[in-house]
């Protein structure tokens, strides 16, 4: 059986980018180390161990591979959802400015 091609309007790309992730509503100001596990044109899945944070909140995102002084990226988390011992945000960006996409394919 051959895969058929994604028919959305903006298909998702499933490489896996290592990312810091800081959720500016956290008091202790702690950076978590999480997955993007796809993403597309208006947004990003987030994989984590742990985080505790709900739909309508900002996180800010930046791969672990970037360089020092780039911009972290704004994303609102839409849903979350718990996997096995992992818990996933379906997230969209805050801002689109063309560089966020580009920033989070690692």
């Amino acid at each position: 059986m051959t895969k058929q091609p994604e028919r959305r309007a903006a298909p998702r790309d499933h490489k896996l980018v290592r990312v810091f992730v800081s959720d500016p509503a956290d008091a202790l100001d702690e950076v978590y180390t999480g997955w993007i596990t796809d993403r597309s044109k208006g947004g990003i899945c987030l994989s984590f161990p742990r985080l505790d944070a709900d739909a309508g909140n900002v996180l800010m995102v930046q791969p672990v591979s970037t360089t020092e002084g780039l911009p972290w990226v704004e994303v609102r988390i839409k849903h979350r959802r718990c996997k096995a011992n992992r818990v996933e945000f379906g997230c969209e960006f805050v801002h689109l400015h063309g560089w966020e996409r580009t920033l989070l394919l690692g």
